[in-house]
């Protein structure tokens, strides 16, 4: 568990949260624009052989710069977020929510990083978008292993 005061947090929070809001709904445009425009353009263009990949190379290339600011500031909001829930939780309970809200967080944001990732590199390769796919369901389930003591506990505890 990350050692910061509350206030600490708060203020990380409120710095961080606009910042991953901003980036993502710029990337979530420049997809939008992406996959609805300039990718459908390109496949009439050309026949989608070899201007529908150079246009979404283009597009993930803008848009893995938004992205990646948006990880870092969604990391560091899902953090401090996790030490606020975490602050009023008896001592027993406090690292227990703190991984629940952390891990959590963390899901989030791999499940709405690779919405915008995984259809650019369709367009790009096929394979690409699989190894994505299935590195994000990796990374998803490890991020729940932690979790699965408490999630059985508490099926059991309401048997």
């Amino acid at each position: 568990m990350k050692k910061s005061s509350p206030k600490d947090a708060r203020k990380e929070f409120s710095l961080s949260f606009p910042s991953f809001i901003l980036n993502i709904f710029m990337a979530y445009l420049l997809w939008l624009f992406a996959v609805s425009i300039f990718i459908p353009l390109s496949i009439e263009i050309s026949g989608g052989d070899g201007l529908t990949p150079l246009i979404s190379f283009i597009f993930l290339v803008a848009i893995l710069t938004f992205i990646v600011k948006a990880a870092y500031d969604g990391k560091s909001a899902v953090d401090s977020l996790a030490i606020l829930a975490s602050e009023k939780k008896p001592n027993h309970e406090r690292k227990q929510r703190y991984i629940v809200v952390r891990n959590g967080g963390y899901m989030v944001l791999i499940v709405i990083l690779s919405i915008v990732m995984i259809p650019l590199l369709m367009a790009i390769h096929p394979v690409f978008a699989g190894i994505a796919l299935v590195s994000a369901l990796i990374l998803f389930f490890v991020l729940l292993l932690p979790l699965m003591p408490m999630i059985i506990d508490r099926i059991v505890a309401r048997l």
